[in-house]
């Protein structure tokens, strides 16, 4: 599951074509890419459509979603003006009043609803690549079970912690 800001953010835009590019190798490993923002429905179709996104996109202009996942980013007043400035109008995008959207976040999610990998962080210019959470080949199918555990990408003042935290709490780094 990605979550992106909106069509109206370039960044996001990038790292919807990444992944549009990247598909086959998720198809390949039994993962299926969900986009998810607090855009309309006839603004996500107007962005599949211009990006050529292979993928479903879905819209939670109400925010269920990104509550649920914790990653609801409430811009403030400067944010604001700064995003009127460039003639981004949050309410006609998602057709709510509530001027909020996502922390671009990214979650592997197994079938047995087990999270594998995760990635949120505010700062909205830092992501991984597409194939940053692509399952290895050799070690992570999710259409196996496998050893159960979670991959977490955390970034704070710029530094990566990247770690494995299995079901018995282990860590390997």
């Amino acid at each position: 599951m990605i979550f992106y800001r909106g069509s109206w953010c370039p960044f996001c835009n990038l790292q919807l074509h990444d992944y549009a590019v990247t598909k086959p190798e998720f198809d390949k490993r039994g993962v299926q890419i969900v986009a998810i923002s607090v855009d309309q429905p006839s603004e996500e179709a107007k962005t599949q459509a211009k990006q050529g996104v292979p993928f479903p996109m879905l819209s939670d202009s109400k925010l269920a979603a990104h509550r649920a996942y914790q990653v609801v980013h409430v811009p403030g007043d400067a944010e604001r003006k700064i995003l009127a400035s460039y003639h981004i109008d949050l309410a006609a995008y998602s057709g709510e009043s509530h001027g909020d959207f996502a922390v671009p976040a990214i979650f592997l999610v197994d079938r047995d609803t087990a999270v594998r990998f995760v990635h949120v962080d505010e700062d909205y210019k830092t992501r991984p690549s597409a194939k940053q959470p692509c399952p290895d080949e050799e070690t992570t199918d999710l259409r196996d079970k496998g050893e159960g555990g979670l991959r977490v990408i955390r970034m704070k003042d710029g530094a990566v912690f990247d770690e494995y935290i299995t079901l018995n709490d282990e860590k390997r780094e």
